[in-house]
């Protein structure tokens, strides 16, 4: 059986996707961004994120890279780079991304060469699970789309926790399938128990969703010209666009989209003092004692 949400599963369909991407589906992606509905589209960005959402991450990141001791954004699953790019010259960074997929990390490089701050970004190819990098090295983590890909929650979490320096901030979107129970371990609770505490929390399911149905609808009614211009390589990305808007993006209301900002604690007694009592309240949970429910803290639109 095909683990699909191995490292190595994840990093196969991604070298195809990014090969696809600036070979035949080119025009789909000429066509997306032409539409204007995500704004990260023009920073070379695939994944969905809003300008309201960029000058949230802003606010959060501004505390952790005005402090004198580490300047470096590492962001986890970077695809070409685009995002982190856009922070390193927000904050006058460093960055280092890091993906499996080598066709990823090849063409991020490319661009990156050809920015006036090309010598503040460097890329690898790495596992979120196993960068490689040293403890404590980052300032901030960022994460766009790309930990919920991976099942191993706890390797994850150890290593974002071993790469963020005392007081680091986490940003990431993340998918949960609904409804969420007590006892589910999602990617807040799994943080949680490392110690984290949340500096802000978004559902944008419903802005997400948005999107989604708005983009495929558009690309649904385009498809003849899209088929027309990039070929057989386009019809699995029509075959979503169909089922979302004959849905009328129902096939989405099993996931839930989250923004969590979480901080990695300056102390680390308090980081074991959290476990401690994250692991009192996970067990009395197991126990049948109703946990705290998941809440937003702003549950608007994204």
């Amino acid at each position: 059986m095909i683990d699909t949400n191995s490292s190595g599963f994840i990093a196969r369909l991604y070298n195809v996707f990014y090969q696809e991407l600036v070979g035949p589906l080119q025009p789909l992606a000429r066509f997306d961004d032409a539409t204007g509905l995500n704004w990260a589209s023009g920073l070379g960005c695939t994944s969905f994120i809003s300008k309201n959402d960029c000058q949230r991450h802003c606010k959060v990141l501004d505390c952790a890279l005005h402090r004198p001791e580490s300047r470096l954004i590492v962001e986890v699953g970077c695809g070409l780079g685009g995002y982190g790019v856009h922070l390193a010259k927000t904050f006058d960074a460093d960055l280092l991304g890091i993906d499996v997929s080598t066709v990823a990390v090849r063409l991020a490089q490319d661009e990156a060469a050809k920015s006036d701050i090309a010598a503040r970004l460097r890329f690898k190819k790495a596992s979120i699970e196993r960068t490689g990098l040293p403890s404590g090295c980052a300032a901030a983590i960022v994460a766009i789309d790309s930990i919920y890909l991976l099942r191993n929650r706890p390797a994850v979490t150890s290593e974002v926790t071993r790469l963020l320096r005392p007081g680091g901030i986490l940003i990431a979107t993340t998918f949960e399938a609904a409804p969420v129970s007590a006892r589910d371990v999602t990617w807040e609770r799994a943080f949680l128990q490392r110690g984290f505490t949340v500096a802000a929390r978004r559902d944008v399911t419903r802005s997400w969703r948005a999107y989604m149905l708005e983009k495929h609808t558009l690309r649904w009614q385009a498809r003849d010209l899209l088929l027309e211009q990039c070929g057989a390589s386009v019809e699995p990305h029509l075959d979503v666009s169909r089922s979302i808007v004959e849905s009328a993006g129902d096939c989405l209301a099993h996931l839930r989209r989250w923004e969590l900002c979480l901080k990695k604690p300056a102390d680390e007694k308090a980081v074991v003092a959290r476990r401690s009592s994250t692991t009192a309240a996970s067990r009395q949970t197991s126990q049948g004692t109703p946990a705290a429910p998941q809440t937003s803290a702003d549950s608007g639109h994204g």
